[in-house]
């Protein structure tokens, strides 16, 4: 009997992270999934972990070879996939409880073809907080009246989408393809085609970027990863103090926009502040530019700033080992 949903998760040589990934997937309420653990040629104990939770409803596959990125294994969890509906979780994520049935709730009310979910982002360096008993987040991913702009970094563990739009749409380019990260050049195109995308504005993704860790993948362990998931995944005890604290930086950033464009105002005469502010207008509307063009906004800051396609990942590998 196929899944309603299917989860696809690509790891590479990070057991200590998959071990929370895979427990997150097991503790959602809506329980008619299946779990496709893509290893990008994992020669760690990945494998020895998903065997670990003896469950039929988790695969586990191991490439031949390691391709470096996580486009190729995540393209392939999509082939491997069952369930009408298709979710993604990077590694270093986690869903909280509600993830897919929240989701998939979102999708069929909205009659969207993608949903994305906003998502707490757990602040990097964080042993004096966790010692304390706290936590640091700020919120990414809301939008503006539900509607998806290609200006916004939605990641991948926040998408919720019917697998029929992930095959119609293609799968994810290769880095050295794209001067933006794959999973956004992937949502833009679907998005520039179509594809119908909702954006929820209900937390249901607790995001901890490798990105933004130094040396994260030579590590063996994240302090931070055990604190979250004991924490606030498999108990409720900081579950509503993560929430809140996401919630919280967003409304302290809708505020702190409202002073500024006070002070703005008040400020058209400094000859300093609007030359800073041109600049900013400048970049905006060649952003937008871009975008009527079938060009990722990014695309334009990213090739100044790395030079080539694939270079921002590039970067992020010389900064997460």
């Amino acid at each position: 009997m196929k899944p309603l949903v299917s989860v696809v998760v690509a790891t590479y040589n990070a057991s200590h992270l998959l071990h929370h990934a895979i427990g997150s997937v097991r503790l959602q309420d809506l329980e008619d999934w299946e779990l496709v653990v893509v290893g990008d040629h994992c020669t760690d104990d990945s494998e020895a972990v998903v065997a670990s939770f003896r469950d039929e409803r988790i695969r586990f596959l191991n490439l031949p070879r390691n391709s470096g990125q996580q486009a190729t294994p995540n393209n392939v969890g999509v082939r491997e996939a069952r369930g009408e509906y298709l979710a993604f979780l990077n590694q270093d994520d986690l869903y909280l409880p509600d993830h897919l049935s929240a989701s998939l709730a979102s999708l069929r009310s909205t009659d969207a073809d993608l949903v994305c979910t906003p998502c707490a982002e757990v602040l990097p360096e964080q042993a004096g907080k966790i010692a304390s008993r706290e936590i640091v987040a700020r919120a990414h991913g809301f939008e503006t009246f539900g509607r998806f702009s290609p200006r916004t970094f939605h990641v991948a563990s926040t998408w919720f989408l019917r697998r029929a739009t992930a095959l119609e749409f293609g799968p994810w380019r290769m880095e050295n393809d794209t001067y933006v990260l794959p999973s956004q050049e992937w949502l833009f195109r679907a998005w520039r085609r179509g594809a119908r995308i909702h954006c929820a504005d209900h937390i249901t993704v607790a995001v901890l970027y490798s990105g933004a860790r130094r040396d994260s993948y030579r590590k063996r362990q994240s302090p931070e990863h055990d604190f979250v998931f004991a924490e606030v995944i498999a108990s409720d005890r900081l579950r509503g103090a993560l929430q809140s604290a996401a919630r919280t930086y967003i409304d302290d950033q809708i505020q702190l926009r409202r002073r500024l464009r006070r002070r703005r105002l008040r400020n058209l005469t400094n000859v300093r502040y609007f030359r800073r502010h041109l600049c900013k207008a400048l970049r905006s509307l060649s952003e937008a530019i871009a975008i009527q063009l079938g060009i990722h906004p990014h695309s334009l800051s990213n090739r100044w700033r790395y030079g080539s396609r694939g270079g921002l990942i590039a970067e992020l590998k010389k900064f997460t080992g």
